[in-house]
């Protein structure tokens, strides 16, 4: 596809745990000849602990406030694609800033789908430490700050036609925008 000569600037994926945001991101950025990057693996590089780690040895918050550091102080390429964390954008001020300095874009599920995909073997780590109505409240909570990215992927069956559908709505908001 065309895409790659539409898009001159930087893309977030946001979306759940498992909505295909480190499946999708590197395909995309081999597409368009941009770098990717995954959030998570951006702040093992650059703290030394993975957010694992950071969650189990210092707690939640302190994870957050070092998620927020990494994103508004590293200089991202202008050619980039971004897997986020699935709660990266819903803390602090990251989903303005990613508003400001990214293109993003929502990997929607719903919610039976992502529960689905959470219990696929091995089991996402958050199923150990929520119950089936936390889990609930979680997706609800965090569709309202996934609501406002720019633009918004519905699910499909496979990473091919994600894919592709993905490089057609960028395409055409960068269209949109010229």
């Amino acid at each position: 596809m065309a895409t790659r000569n539409l898009i001159s600037t930087r893309i977030a994926l946001i979306g759940l745990p498992r909505s295909g945001k480190s499946t999708l991101g590197p395909l995309l950025a081999e597409q368009l000849g941009y770098v990717w990057l995954d959030s998570d693996q951006g702040i093992s590089e650059s703290s030394g602990r993975s957010p694992a780690e950071w969650i189990a040895e210092s707690g939640m918050s302190t994870f957050r406030e070092v998620e927020a550091q990494w994103l508004h102080k590293t200089e991202f390429p202008e050619r980039l694609v971004l897997s986020t964390g699935g709660g990266l954008p819903c803390y602090g001020e990251n989903m303005d800033y990613l508003l400001t300095h990214f293109c993003t874009v929502h990997l929607n599920l719903d919610l039976q789908s992502w529960l689905d995909r959470m219990h696929t073997v091995p089991a996402h780590t958050l199923c150990q430490h929520f119950r089936h109505d936390e889990l609930e409240a979680l997706y609800q909570q965090r569709q309202s700050v996934y609501a406002r990215t720019n633009l918004a992927l519905p699910p499909l069956k496979t990473p091919a036609r994600s894919l592709s559908a993905l490089q057609a709505l960028l395409g055409k908001h960068f269209r949109a925008q010229h």
